[in-house]
């Protein structure tokens, strides 16, 4: 990929760049595979909104080319890594459209 290929020996730091970063990690009850969002809306089980869909979790860095003006003009999300969660209550779900 463009970062490692730059040949940087070290990390850098762009302080006119915007990182961005979500965690929700509090909300997910992994045992029940739910969002709990704690009173007085409670818990809310995934499998219903997922549709026998995976959790993805992913990284990715956003690479904009800027023209000599400095507008963007081309814009491209790079995935840095992705992952897949299962849990046993997709299963029915996953079962019934892989027959469709």
């Amino acid at each position: 990929d463009k970062l490692h290929a730059s040949g940087r020996k070290t990390p850098t730091f762009d302080p006119n760049a915007e990182y961005t970063f979500e965690f929700f990690q509090h909300l997910l009850s992994f045992d029940e595979f739910a969002l709990d969002f704690g009173m007085p809306i409670g818990k809310h089980p995934l499998c219903r909104i997922l549709n026998g869909q995976p959790l993805k979790f992913m990284a990715a860095h956003q690479f904009q080319e800027s023209n000599r003006n400095g507008k963007a003009v081309d814009e491209e999300l790079r995935w840095l890594w992705s992952f897949d969660l299962w849990h046993e209550s997709l299963y029915e779900d996953a079962k019934s459209h892989d027959r469709a």
